[in-house]
């Protein structure tokens, strides 16, 4: 059960600190960033919301994900899973 305190934010979008992303990165060396903005995204590659990172074909790329907080946290939870099935599945 999502729990109704993720929709009670004015915004959706809650940046990720870099120091915490480092020590992530420096550990699984993220490729895209999905849910990003032009100023706070941590990949060099992103999608913004008008990409829709929903829609988007992750490919075979190392993901960091800070879904926007709302209701499609499921659909973003949803993504990453089958993301991560894709790029684990035996060639």
């Amino acid at each position: 059960m999502i729990q109704p305190t993720l929709y009670s934010s004015r915004s959706e979008e809650w940046p990720t600190p870099k120091d915490f992303f480092k020590l992530l990165d420096d550990e699984f060396h993220f490729t895209l960033d999905p849910c990003a903005t032009p100023s706070n995204t941590k990949c060099s590659t992103f999608f913004t919301k008008a990409h829709d990172g929903l829609k988007q074909d992750w490919g075979t790329h190392i993901v960091f994900c800070n879904p926007p907080y709302g209701k499609h946290m499921r659909q973003w939870a949803r993504k990453c899973h089958e993301a991560a099935l894709t790029v684990m599945a035996p060639q």
